[in-house]
This record gives structure tokens, sequence and C-alpha cells, in this order.
């Protein structure tokens, strides 16, 4: 009960920050890191130096000692010039991100952030959710990675930079929010033995070698090739399918579990009619999408699928 009574501030806290910093800084495609975005407080090591500071201080004003009051400002000389330092490597530096690739739900999103005057800056942090990366020297672009925990299109969350650099006495940090929205599609089905649909297994013939991507069979990976090359894994197309062959994926009304394990199945249908070539249509209850064929119908078949 006491927790939760400790939960209920600091969540309404966070709202407020996250609110208050909507308006401050709004999503922007490029953010230059400037003064009004820019905040600085001290660590744990910046607190204590100040109880020593105000300890030396009081003893020097005491016993009237020159020394130790001398001592003290320069304690506090030290600490200044540790906010100066942090603010100035992170003042002015650029923030753009890429456009991140869609993934299927459980897989890491891939996020390069692209940095303009990355020159002189150390020792800069890095922080999207549970991931972190400390950057010793500043490159020009850094990868971060984050979880794919649910199906949707999402708006890519504030990215969190900070620096302790150099003294780790005090620390200067931003929440920049980037313009930039990535897709999440549903978890592909695992099928094993799965064959096109309307199709025997005495009737494929295969058609060529197309490189590998996330949620293609295992049993299509090329093995011999792999175990020579393992850096270009590629997959087996079978291609036998006639022109009149035309498959129609259907989902039917349904809610929970028994919604999201029809998208799973339809994903992973849509994914082999695909690498087969061939054509099909899907029916959304809201929505038809006309038959077609190619990485433009794939994506927006799945597309659909992620917004149902």
């Amino acid at each position: 009960m006491f927790g939760l009574t400790l939960q209920q501030p600091k969540r309404w806290f966070k709202q407020r920050m996250w609110q208050w910093l909507a308006k401050r800084q709004p999503a922007a495609t490029t953010l230059k890191l400037q003064q009004r975005f820019l905040f600085v407080f001290p660590t744990s090591y910046g607190f204590s130096l100040l109880g020593l500071v105000l300890l030396l201080y009081l003893l020097g004003t005491n016993y009237q000692n020159n020394l130790i009051l001398l001592q003290s400002y320069f304690l506090v000389g030290l600490l200044l010039l540790s906010i100066i330092l942090s603010f100035r490597n992170l003042s002015g530096l650029t923030l753009s991100v890429t456009a991140a690739p869609a993934v299927f739900q459980g897989e890491d999103i891939s996020i390069t952030l692209q940095l303009s005057q990355p020159q002189q800056r150390q020792q800069i942090l890095f922080q999207l959710g549970d991931f972190s990366l400390l950057c010793p020297q500043l490159p020009g672009t850094v990868l971060l990675k984050l979880p794919a925990t649910s199906r949707g299109y999402y708006q890519l969350p504030r990215i969190a930079v900070s620096t302790v650099h150099p003294f780790g006495l005090v620390r200067c940090w931003c929440y920049p929010l980037l313009q930039q929205h990535y897709w999440v599609y549903p978890k592909p089905q695992h099928q094993d033995n799965y064959l096109p649909p309307d199709a025997d297994a005495g009737e494929l013939q295969w058609s060529h070698l197309s490189p590998y991507q996330a949620g293609d069979p295992l049993q299509r990976i090329d093995w011999k090739r792999l175990a020579r090359q393992p850096q270009q894994p590629v997959v087996k197309v079978f291609s036998n399918v006639l022109p009149e062959q035309q498959r129609v994926l259907i989902l039917p009304p349904l809610t929970g579990v028994a919604l999201e394990i029809a998208l799973s199945d339809l994903c992973a249908q849509i994914i082999e009619l695909s690498q087969a070539r061939q054509p099909y249509a899907l029916q959304l209850p809201k929505q038809l999408i006309e038959f077609g064929t190619g990485p433009d119908h794939r994506r927006r078949c799945l597309e659909a699928l992620t917004l149902c």
C-alpha cells in the first residue's frame, strides 16, 4: 500500500515532465542541441563535493583559516568549470535520424542517428528504452536498438542524450524527440512444412535464389551455400504457380488472442506467397486489397494487417 502511494506522485511528476517537454521541444526532423534543450544537474559526486565545500567553508570561517577558505573556493570553481565543460560537450551537436526499416514483432528495431559536428566530444551516453550506448569518442553515426514488443505504427520515442564529462561532477542531458515513425509487423507463425497454398509437393520446381529476409522458412535456406558464405544467407525460391492460381487471404472479425493468431498466420502466408511470386489479395473486415505481387504489394498487405 505504501509503495503504491509513492508510485502515484512519481507517475504524476513524469507525466507533467513529458507534457512540459512536448511544449518546450516538439518533434523535429533535425534538432540542434541548444541552451533551451539542455539541462545540468549535479551527480552524486557533485553533491558530495558541495557537502565538502560547505564543511570546509564552515571550518575556515570558524577558525579564521584562509588556506581552508581558499581550498573551498577552489572546489567551487572546479564545480563551475565542470558545468561549463559538460554543457559545451553537448551544445551545438545536431541530431537527425534515418528511416527505420520495418521489422516483425519480437525483433529489434535499428535506429540510426546522424550526428553533425561530432569533433572534440567525448563520453556521450545515448539511451533508448533499456538500450544504452556510451561513446568515448563521438562518431558520425550512432546505431541504437529498440525492441519491438507489439505490432503497430509508432512514433520514435524520446532519446536520452547525456554526458558527465570531464570530471563526473555534473550531468548535462536532454531528451530530443526526432520526427520518425516505424512499422512493427505481426510476428509470422512458424511453419516447418509450409508449402504454397493449392500446390502439391511434387509440383514444386526450384526457380532461383534470393537474399534471406526476416520470416523466411528455415527449410528454404541453401545450407551448402551458407557453409561457404556465412555472411550472405540465401533461400531457395520455388516457382510453379499458374497464372489462374490466385489466393484470397481472409481475416475474419476476431478479437484478443484469436486475432493475433490469425494475423500471424496471414503474415506467414503473405511472406510465402510473395516469395513464390503468386498473386494474392487480402480481405480484411473493413478493407480489401486487390490481387497483386511484388515488394510494394507485400508492404501494403503487411501494413494493413498491422493496423487491424
